[in-house]
């Protein structure tokens, strides 16, 4: 009896140590592992990659349209400050810049408006119409221009 007892334990020591054994070799080699997760690294690091060249894809059309807006903004200043410095004493060629400028803003109600201004106040220096006549175009014009100004340097 203690033969068999004894064999039985054997058995189940060799069993035993066997099944430790065959578990630590079916296991996954450290060169697997580290193979698969520098491929994990990879993809991930692509994503990331995908996803910030979206961003700067936006970032640069965000760009685009601020400089646009900016441009168009200072062509707007441009003829403001044109405007503003004339006088009476402007030549011809002066007013002629002037109009040019606001002609480049391409704005007809802005043209418009400047061609009122300038009737009326050749009419009042022939004696048709009054100063505060020609006074209301202008600042209607000047209110109109700084509006379209404020407008293009909206940002919402």
């Amino acid at each position: 009896m203690k033969k068999i007892v004894s064999v039985i334990v054997v058995v189940v020591v060799l069993l035993s140590v066997l099944s430790v054994a065959s578990c630590a070799f079916t296991g996954v080699s450290q060169e697997e592992y580290d193979k698969v997760v520098a491929e994990l690294d990879e993809v991930k690091t692509q994503a990331q990659v995908t996803s910030l060249q979206s961003e700067l894809s936006e970032v640069e059309a965000k760009n685009q349209s601020f400089k646009e807006m900016l441009a168009k903004a200072a062509v707007y200043a441009e003829a403001i400050r044109a405007a503003n410095a004339m006088s009476e004493e402007t030549t011809e060629e002066e007013s002629m810049a002037v109009w040019n400028k606001i002609e480049a803003t391409g704005d007809e109600e802005l043209k418009a408006k400047w061609e009122t201004m300038g009737e009326l106040w050749q009419k009042s220096m022939e004696g048709e119409a009054t100063e505060e006549e020609a006074m209301a175009a202008w600042m209607e014009w000047i209110d109109y221009a700084f509006s379209q100004l404020v407008n293009i340097l909206t940002v919402e």
